[in-house]
């Protein structure tokens, strides 16, 4: 694209909220209709984006990925559904409707090896605390280790994928 191909360019601009969009256009006008198209294809992405909960962002991040939680995207969700862990910062807006931590709980486990020492030391904590295993520390964490074990065999016998 030439020198002179970029001073023809038109910027079209608006504003949706606390949003300001801004398109640069090469070779088209305002008026024409893909512009008008795409500036109304980006608006609506930018809408779903705000419109989104901080749940809905995380369960969008892990279906990007094939379904697969990575360690930070784990502990966000912990952090969201069941309790804060040191250190998590959750995505920013609205919470949303979490219909239980057991989704999140299985993320933190598939990834517990990834984890910092004082992270998992907050989550056996909170995991405990949230299966009422917190009276005696350790049958509780007896029972905690059967089931990060019985984690760790499930995921083992799975088929790897590519």
């Amino acid at each position: 694209m030439g020198a002179s191909a970029l001073r023809r360019a038109q910027r079209i601009a608006w504003r949706d909220g606390p949003v300001v969009g801004q398109l640069v256009v090469v070779g088209a006008g305002k008026d024409d209709a893909l512009v008008r198209r795409l500036q109304d294809v980006v608006r609506a992405r930018v809408r779903r984006t705000l419109d989104r909960s901080a749940w809905d962002a995380l369960l969008a991040r892990v279906a990007a990925r094939g379904g697969r939680a990575d360690a930070s995207t784990a502990v966000q969700a912990f952090s969201l559904a069941v309790a804060p862990l040191p250190g998590v910062r959750v995505p920013k807006g609205p919470k949303g409707s979490i219909p239980e931590g057991t989704l999140a709980i299985s993320w933190v486990l598939t990834n517990y090896g990834r984890l910092t020492p004082g992270v998992r030391q907050a989550f056996d904590k909170a995991v405990r605390h949230a299966f009422g295993l917190s009276g005696h520390p350790a049958a509780g964490g007896a029972k905690l280790d059967a089931i990060k074990a019985q984690a760790s065999r499930s995921r083992a016998s799975r088929p790897a994928s590519n």
